[in-house]
């Protein structure tokens, strides 16, 4: 439903297909769960319980972590990355406070923490693929004082809900007395991803560096020439990185840290760089053939 493709192309064999199929598993899962609980926060709803957490075997399912490596002795299983599904819950869909918006431009702006803060949201309407954006009609600005277990409903104007494009980037940013100014970054689609404007649009993502850093850890910095959402990075070292199935917005720079898994010992940066991919939805639903690649390294 999500992505119209056809029988065919989920029984094509081989190592790019394979990637392309696990991709769109991975975002299938994220997709729905997020719209799913998005719904159940704009309602009377004190909590939710989701399955799963875990994957107990090597497989792409349902869980939020991958099934991890065993340890050197083979006692436990160290890790375990983070699907796409574990970055949005931790960057925004089980935050304290989130913003979310649905159908015909609706928006709420939810605070499930303890006290009052206040939320400032910007909204920005875009093509797939786009290389620049207007900010003179394609971005509103709401701020409000929204007080412990309140909801805030607002509605985006007409230049969002009867304009061609269809991808609403959603930025909250909370601010509150007792703790330090919170940032989270979602998408809202207008339509289903089959269906999106731009997808052939040719977006060229770059890894522009990848350095080490005194505590173990590596730095990745990447950009986009045109507007890419769900970029998910994944690579066979051992570790996770800050930010993944992210959006990035034309020549935005952005770097990830890529946090090693095993205490102790510093990320494997050959490991990292020889087995980094990077994928985004419009390669996968644009280039039914998968030929090339999604990325390039810069020397």
């Amino acid at each position: 439903a999500y992505f119209g493709l056809e029988e065919d192309h989920l029984n094509e064999v081989g190592e790019v297909p394979f990637q392309k199929q696990l991709y769109l598993c991975l975002l299938s899962q994220t997709m729905w769960m997020k719209g799913e609980i998005e719904s159940r926060r704009s309602k009377n709803s004190y909590g939710l319980l989701m399955w799963q957490l875990n994957e107990n075997f090597p497989t792409g399912g349902w869980g939020s972590i991958e099934y991890g490596t065993k340890s050197k002795d083979g006692t436990q299983i160290l890790g375990g990355r983070w699907k796409p599904l574990m970055h949005l819950l931790s960057s925004s869909l089980f935050r304290d406070q989130i913003a979310a918006c649905g159908k015909g431009g609706k928006c709420y702006i939810r605070n499930d923490g303890m006290n009052s803060v206040k939320a400032s949201v910007n909204f920005e309407i875009w093509t797939l693929g786009s290389e620049s954006i207007d900010k003179s009609n394609t971005t509103f600005s709401y701020t409000d004082v929204v007080d412990a277990g309140q909801i805030r409903w607002l509605q985006l104007p007409r230049s969002f809900t009867a304009s061609d494009a269809d991808i609403v980037l959603v930025e909250l940013d909370i601010k509150s007395a007792d703790s330090s100014p919170v940032l989270s970054e979602s998408v809202y689609l207008k339509t289903m991803p089959k269906d999106l404007r731009g997808l052939d649009a040719p977006v060229s993502i770059q890894i522009l560096s990848i350095r080490g850093t005194d505590f173990g850890e590596a730095l990745v910095e990447l950009e986009s020439n045109r507007l890419a959402v769900f970029v998910v990075l994944t690579t066979r070292a051992q570790g996770r990185f800050s930010d993944n199935c992210m959006t990035l917005r034309p020549l935005e720079k952005k770097t990830l840290t890529f946090h090693s898994f095993i205490e102790g010992e510093p990320v494997d940066l050959n490991l990292l760089e020889s087995s980094l991919r990077v994928e985004h939805l419009a390669y996968y639903m644009a280039n039914t053939s998968t030929s090339g690649k999604p990325f390039s390294m810069v020397a």
